[in-house]
């Protein structure tokens, strides 16, 4: 095996067993686990776990704790990460990112307690999951052995609604300001002939407006799972052509082209037009925003077997951090509360829709984001 990342050595069964048996006969070690409200567990030095409490087995759903032995952080919460290599949790290209490996690795390394955070992208049963965890490492010896004590509180709740709250009124304000100025030039206008115009870009500042509120309720139903998904007979070129005329009127395209490829097929098919209008618009303001004065960004579409693909292209080569976490929640190239948009087009897509969202990153090539949805569903 070959790690790109951390070590990939793993202790035997017997071994993890013997582990298992000599933290087993800590006295009160059982009774001081369980009656900590968060997950805990016991590492050893291949970061494998060879103890735990009951909330960790209530959280998983397991029945016994010879279900988690012998496994890492990532394994244990089926990180998309930890079966990316043979040697699993850590050793991925994409695990130098995670701040639970690094907790871990330094803790291990300068011998002292870490205390971090860490967001872990699960899939569960084929839907998307996002873990966001505080986290501490703390090492201690044990019969010549060293070990680690790693507990993990989840953080979701407070980092959704800090992030919401962030991009809610950061948004907001933004747009209300811009309708506040464009209010005070209408009552200072002296030249009637500009009054058509002005009210004018005022209601579509208003249209904006309320889009953004009614984006926002829209992401916390979906995380909430009460959002309702309504299908119609969706046309795709007209569907994308639509969308190319509204990002191309927003403000981070003026010096960006957006074509639709000569090559996008006319395809018919049923979906959610709000919630997939959605999606592909955040592909498309991301796709500019990455891109410079005088790039093109070029959207498709194309019939694979029973699906469609939409692809949203920009010739710009993602960074190798920016790959590994780009569907994070709390993750932005933009700055801090900036992180939304790549995740909820992954929550959508994926979890409503039931389609699937991924990207390439191709040196030449540039980026492309893809989408692919069922024709008939």
């Amino acid at each position: 095996m070959s790690t790109k990342y951390a070590s990939e050595e793993r202790l035997e069964e017997s071994q993890i067993d013997n582990q298992f048996t000599e933290i087993s006969n800590v006295n009160f070690i059982n009774s001081l686990f369980d009656s900590l409200p968060y997950i805990a567990a016991v590492l050893n030095e291949q970061r494998q776990v060879i103890f735990s409490n009951k909330v960790l087995l209530e959280q998983l759903g397991v029945n016994s704790i010879s279900d988690v032995l012998g496994l890492r952080t990532g394994e244990m919460l089926n990180c998309i990460n930890s079966a990316k290599e043979e040697g699993g949790c850590g050793t991925s290209e994409d695990c130098k990112y995670c701040g639970a490996i690094n907790a871990i690795i330094k803790s291990q390394t300068q011998n002292v307690k870490v205390n971090s955070e860490c967001t872990i992208r699960s899939n569960n049963n084929g839907e998307m999951f996002t873990y966001e965890f505080g986290l501490a490492v703390n090492p201690f010896d044990l019969q010549n052995e060293r070990f680690y004590i790693l507990t993990l509180f989840d953080i979701s709740d407070s980092k959704r609604r800090l992030f919401l709250e962030k991009i809610f009124f950061h948004d907001i304000i933004n747009k209300a300001g811009s309708l506040n100025g464009f209010l005070q030039l209408v009552k200072a206008i002296n030249d009637p002939s500009k009054l058509d115009e002005y009210i004018e870009i005022l209601d579509d500042i208003s249209q904006q407006l309320i889009k953004e509120i009614f984006s926002q309720q829209q992401l916390m139903e979906a995380e909430n799972g009460t959002l309702v998904v309504n299908k119609e007979l969706i046309e795709s070129k007209s569907f994308l052509q639509s969308l190319i005329v509204q990002i191309s009127e927003h403000k981070v395209a003026k010096q960006i082209k957006v074509v639709l490829s000569e090559s996008a097929e006319l395809i018919s098919f049923f979906s959610d037009s709000s919630l997939l209008g959605r999606i592909v618009l955040n592909m498309l303001k991301n796709a500019v925003e990455a891109s410079s004065d005088g790039d093109i960004v070029t959207v498709n579409c194309t019939k694979i077997e029973n699906k469609i693909q939409i692809a949203v292209n920009n010739p710009v080569l993602m960074s190798e951090e920016v790959k590994s976490r780009i569907f994070n929640r709390s993750f932005s190239t933009k700055g801090t509360g900036r992180g939304l948009g790549t995740y909820s087009m992954k929550v959508l897509a994926e979890n409503y829709l039931k389609g699937k969202i991924y990207f390439e990153s191709i040196e030449k090539v540039g980026t492309t984001f893809f989408l692919e949805l069922a024709i008939d569903q």
